[in-house]
């Protein structure tokens, strides 16, 4: 009997999941590439990049900034909220820019769900850590992670734009 429940509750998550993301995807569709532009958020990007540079980069030379300093740059939760929303907007965007560069731009969006699924998952484990109080999760390491791969996904969102047109993203650029 337990077994018949599971497999139903896992039966209609599924179910669930694929109407979800038929939703969203007619919704993108429905979208204009200016209208998904325009829910992009400003952000401190030079913080970001600091931030995104600590993380990925070697010992050596590496500025340490402390995790007052990071919490400060992103906004906290908030600005934590604001990089994830801005992350899938750009996975967003690169639906869009795959038609204009068939060569790459499939690989690319799917190296920025990737980047975009690992932003969600630093950011959920935060998040857990302060409303839970877990003491297992160490929230800088994570903060870092989270940023890390927003900047990644920017960076290969702005790449990909590049090889289709010439000169910066309008609106982009926040």
């Amino acid at each position: 009997m337990i077994f018949l429940v599971l497999y139903v509750l896992v039966f209609l998550g599924g179910v669930g999941y694929v109407i979800d993301t038929g939703y969203k995807r007619r919704k993108l569709h429905a979208q204009s590439w200016n209208d998904v532009l325009g829910t992009l958020e400003p952000i401190n990007l030079e913080g970001i990049r600091l931030i995104a540079d600590n993380f990925n980069g070697s010992d050596e030379g590496r500025v340490r900034i402390e995790a007052d300093e990071m919490w400060k740059v992103i906004g906290g939760l908030h600005g934590l909220k604001r990089l994830k929303r801005n992350a899938w907007a750009m996975l967003n965007l690169a639906v869009y820019a795959e038609k204009w560069n068939r060569d790459q731009g499939e690989l690319v969006s799917e190296t920025i769900r990737r980047d975009a699924t690992r932003l969600n998952h630093a950011i959920f484990r935060i998040q857990l850590g302060f409303f839970l109080h877990f003491g297992f999760v160490q929230p800088t390491f994570y903060l870092q992670e989270a940023v890390s791969s927003y900047s990644s996904v920017r960076d290969r969102f702005v790449g990909l734009y590049y090889t289709a047109y010439v000169g910066p993203i309008p609106g982009l650029e926040t």
